[in-house]
């Protein structure tokens, strides 16, 4: 086993900005597919280390990006946490870009997409008209809103920006995430709805790339990412053989414990794609980082060899 990671950037569809990009793969393995991780908002691709390893060993060349005004796709000159109106979809272009280049890269090779979070309602706005591209998709940590908020896209940014200069907007929906939490399960911590493991808290905290302050305009940008992934026509016009996984923690209030995925999964089920869900009872909002994580990532392991068929071929000396 030879897993070498590399980073590079490339140019985001903002004309302005450098996006942060790393991909992982075992050189002693013929690849049999490319996985490329879409992160979350207040995330980057440096805590997917773990996960790109062992599915690289598995003969998966795995990648990811970190959005624009996250992680270190930000200027020198520059704060994390702040983008332009109007940006999320540079952000959804640079998915794009990112698995155009991985398929120039590894032309042939099948492609599947992993959303996190945030990233997993970007992967659902992004499939609706790339599915064709991709053998499949998982979705992560995903929820979904309810239909009258899905045509409320300007009027809900609108609020924000009424919001004083020293509210935080970002931190509204973790506060209310955090207090529903605590109540729930009697922990200490508002970060608790993240993780019960107080080793992934400890690293989150001690991350100096998390943690930052999103101006009003990126909480735009995600609350305008939030709206239009929950849309039904989303769902509509899947390729034929397009699979998709969802798959969460049962005691995940972002996907109000369970009933917000299987909200977004009858979506696609009523318009003809059948998904698989997985909803892990015990665990929170982030499963890949969470213990007991080794479960999850064995379940993806077995969704992306069924997606792109065969297992890698030991390269011998």
């Amino acid at each position: 086993m030879a897993i070498i990671k590399k980073q590079g950037y490339f140019p985001s569809d903002n004309h302005r900005d450098q996006i942060r990009t790393l991909i992982w793969a075992d050189e002693k393995v013929s690849p049999v597919g490319v996985v490329q991780i879409v992160p979350s908002f207040d995330d980057h691709m440096g805590r997917y280390d773990e996960l790109a390893r062992f599915l690289a060993k598995e003969g998966f060349v795995v990648c990811g990006a970190d959005h624009l005004g996250t992680g270190l796709s930000v200027a020198e000159d520059a704060a994390r946490g702040a983008v332009l109106p109007g940006e999320h979809l540079s952000m959804l272009r640079d998915v794009d870009t990112l698995r155009r280049l991985m398929e120039k890269r590894f032309p042939g090779l099948p492609q599947v997409l992993i959303g996190v979070g945030v990233g997993s309602f970007m992967v659902r706005i992004y499939c609706r008209s790339h599915s064709s591209a991709l053998a499949g998709a998982a979705l992560i940590g995903t929820s979904q809103l309810p239909d009258w908020a899905c045509v409320f896209e300007d009027g809900a940014k609108r609020l924000l920006e009424l919001l004083p200069p020293s509210v935080s907007a970002s931190a509204a929906l973790p506060t209310v995430f955090g207090k529903l939490t605590r109540r729930l399960y009697k922990d200490d911590s508002e970060l608790s709805w993240l993780s019960s493991s107080e080793t992934a808290l400890a690293d989150y905290i001690g991350d100096p790339l998390l943690g930052f302050h999103q101006t009003a305009e990126m909480s735009g940008e995600m609350l305008s990412l939030l709206i239009k992934g929950s849309r039904p026509v989303n769902s509509v016009g899947m390729s034929e053989d397009f699979r998709l996984l969802f798959l969460s923690g049962g005691k995940d209030s972002v996907g109000l414990f369970g009933r917000g995925v299987i909200n977004a999964s009858d979506l696609y089920m009523a318009a003809g794609t059948v998904p698989e869900v997985v909803i892990y009872p015990a665990l929170r909002h982030e499963i890949l980082h969470e213990d007991g994580r080794e479960k999850v990532f064995q379940d993806l392991l077995v969704f992306l060899r069924e997606t792109v068929g065969g297992a890698p071929r030991i390269e011998t000396e």
